[in-house]
């Protein structure tokens, strides 16, 4: 697509990726095309971009091409946070992703203990969810998926592993 595109277009790629390819690809398209590559990966789920309350995390060497873009991503996002140069976006995805599924495991291990010691799982959410260790995870999945054993998450492994 990038030697048919006028230069000073932009591509914008909603997609995770790995953020030193990134870094590279938008080098090389500025280059040899003059096209500005701006990684924009999204967070919030499917169900989150069916609302369009999704968020977006753009990496972009060129303020001038960032600003461009706004409009189109305001269309279906939410929040658009500027991270940084080309691969930002894409970096603060992965740990985002990472985080997510950390508090995940975390929160279910936790709970499954505290079962075993006695305590309600229910009940441990609700002294957690009012406490520093509450997240999205305790707040919304946990006791909508996994407590009454629905498991219908919206968020398939395959999407974990990119």
């Amino acid at each position: 697509v990038a030697p048919h595109m006028a230069r000073g277009s932009c591509i914008v790629s909603c997609t995770s990726g790995e953020p030193a390819v990134t870094r590279r690809l938008a080098q090389s398209l500025k280059e040899r095309y003059g096209i500005d590559f701006l990684d924009a990966p999204v967070s919030g789920g499917p169900k989150g971009a069916a609302a369009g309350t999704i968020s977006c995390m753009v990496g972009a060497d060129d303020e001038a091409a960032a600003q461009r873009a706004l409009p189109v991503l305001r269309s279906f996002t939410g929040k658009i946070v500027r991270c940084g140069p080309a691969g930002s976006g894409h970096a603060v995805k992965a740990v985002n992703n990472a985080m997510n599924v950390t508090h995940l495991l975390l929160g279910v291990e936790g709970l499954l203990a505290l079962q075993r010691f006695g305590v309600d799982p229910a009940v441990a959410l609700e002294a957690i969810n009012s406490s520093s260790g509450r997240s999205l995870q305790t707040e919304q999945r946990i006791p909508q998926e996994v407590l009454t054993g629905r498991f219908d998450y919206g968020f398939k492994l395959p999407l974990m592993a990119k």
